[in-house]
């Protein structure tokens, strides 16, 4: 009888550590390093703005670790969208604020609003939403027309520019590592609850501030994309998000989707590859595409 019951001991503690590990597997991993009181206060309150399960990740960890923790996630999903997303305050707040809230409305990594919130992100998930591809179309006219003011024709002459050779196409260092490849921020990688990966954007609504579109586009653009690219985001931080795609995209369709994500996103052009035709030769050649805003 004894050893029946040091065997059910054994048992029910065995269940105990694999349930505590799910949710706590990476914070220790995170926490070995001396974590500054606000850092600790805001992974709190990101993980209590989440309300799912995740595992977190300090900085310096090695790029391949990051790309294999992502990968296993998605083989195993299942109920669940994951997504890394930056410890930043400015995410953070960025979310907070979308959603309606303060970050003061937090309190001790609790909210006082939780059932705001619930009704909050199932009126979003379940709301048809607009249309992401007449959404880029009606910003890239506008683009068009302010190329072409006063009869220039400055559009075609932008939109023919040659594309450059040997621009990198690495969405992630500088964004989300350093040249050693270790990671620049904490990362918070969550399972997000919901079925479709556009509908991320419907969990933590995102955007809208300074070039940056606002929740609706985002997640309209992201429904479009998935729908046409099987694009799904896979990096959300406080000024960038970087989208994963089965295969770079065919010739036939780079040209039209290089000039959505323009529209998209002008500073990934203007400010980075240079000109559209060289964001079209990207896209030929990766299966990941980044976004910044400043």
């Amino acid at each position: 009888m004894n050893k029946y019951y040091l065997i059910l001991a054994v048992a029910v503690l065995l269940v105990a550590a694999y349930l505590a590990s799910r949710n706590s597997h990476a914070k220790a991993q995170a926490t070995t390093d001396f974590i500054p009181p606000d850092q600790e206060k805001l992974i709190d309150d990101m993980i209590a703005l989440m309300d799912c399960p995740y595992s977190l990740y300090s900085s310096g960890i090695d790029k391949q670790y990051i790309i294999e923790a992502y990968q296993q996630a998605c083989d195993t999903a299942k109920g669940f969208i994951p997504v890394f997303f930056t410890i930043d305050v400015n995410l953070f707040e960025c979310l907070m604020s979308n959603m309606g809230f303060d970050r003061e409305d937090m309190v001790d990594g609790d909210l006082p609003f939780d059932e705001m919130l619930k009704g909050l992100r199932k009126r979003l998930l379940t709301e048809e939403g607009k249309s992401g591809q007449e959404m880029l179309e009606k910003l890239l006219q506008q683009y068009i027309k302010d190329y072409d003011h006063d009869g220039n024709p400055g559009w075609q002459q932008f939109r023919s520019e040659p594309a450059y050779k040997n621009v990198s196409n690495d969405c992630f260092t500088g964004i989300l590592w350093d040249e050693s490849g270790k990671t620049e921020h904490d990362l918070i990688l969550a399972e997000i609850p919901v079925q479709h990966p556009w509908q991320v954007f419907a969990w933590c609504p995102y955007g809208d501030w300074n070039a940056c579109p606002d929740a609706d586009t985002h997640l309209a653009v992201a429904r479009y994309w998935h729908e046409e690219y099987e694009a799904v985001p896979m990096v959300i931080g406080s000024d960038f998000i970087i989208y994963r795609v089965p295969e770079p995209v065919d010739d036939d369709r780079a040209a039209t989707l290089a000039e959505e994500q323009f529209a998209y996103d002008e500073d990934i052009v203007t400010q980075g590859v240079g000109n559209i035709n060289t964001q079209e030769q990207m896209l030929r050649q990766s299966r990941y595409w980044c976004f910044w805003w400043d």
